[in-house]
């Protein structure tokens, strides 16, 4: 799903809410936890994904934030 917005903040909105009700549907949980990149292309085609990731784990979501996500080494927006 293409999520597009004024700023990249506003497309992370989108996208998270997407991703909420995408869970509903599927009578699964969404993280609180969303990621952006930069296009690699400079114009992307209506429609266009750039990343998904649907993953069943028995770990809480803590731990599980911790384990793929968010293990240290990140470089985030601002650092």
């Amino acid at each position: 799903m293409l999520c597009e917005g004024d700023s990249l903040d506003d497309a992370l909105a989108k996208a998270l809410a997407h991703t909420v009700s995408y869970a509903e549907k599927l009578n699964a949980k969404a993280l609180e936890l969303a990621q952006a990149y930069g296009p690699l292309a400079p114009v992307l085609t209506p429609g266009a994904e750039l990343f998904s990731l649907i993953r069943e784990s028995k770990l809480c979501e803590r731990e599980y934030i911790n384990r793929y996500f968010d293990t240290g080494g990140e470089i985030q927006s601002g650092e």
